[in-house]
């Protein structure tokens, strides 16, 4: 199974996230212990006041969820993963939304320019 990760720039209000980056990962990566955790938690170099780095997790068929540490990255990203780069690095993400109580989700992106 395939982890994707999308990095956030998240406002202190949350109505939306800008787009930091796109990766993927192994899904064998062990989850860390705290000593560790401390250097893989996500750089916040050129973040705007206020404002938090926070990750979002795919685990393709498994779950979704946001953390603020980094996971270890694949040697290069898979076709997926350069097309995403590609379609989100001028997006932010507005929404989530779940569809019924179906495993099916849409991420809700919108130009960086819309308000």
């Amino acid at each position: 199974d395939k982890v994707y990760t999308v990095k956030l720039s998240v406002p202190p209000r949350r109505k939306s996230a800008e787009i930091a980056g796109t990766e993927e990962s192994h899904s064998e990566q062990q989850v860390v212990d705290q000593s560790e955790a401390q250097n893989t938690h996500v750089q916040e170099v050129g973040l705007k006041e206020g404002w938090e780095k926070v990750v979002l997790v795919i685990e393709s068929g498994i779950r979704v969820h946001t953390t603020l540490f980094d996971r270890e990255k694949g040697d290069s990203p898979s076709g997926f993963t350069a097309k995403m780069r590609k379609h989100l690095k001028t997006k932010r993400l507005d929404g989530i939304e779940q569809l019924m109580s179906d495993r099916t989700f849409n991420l809700v992106f919108k130009s960086s320019s819309e308000t």
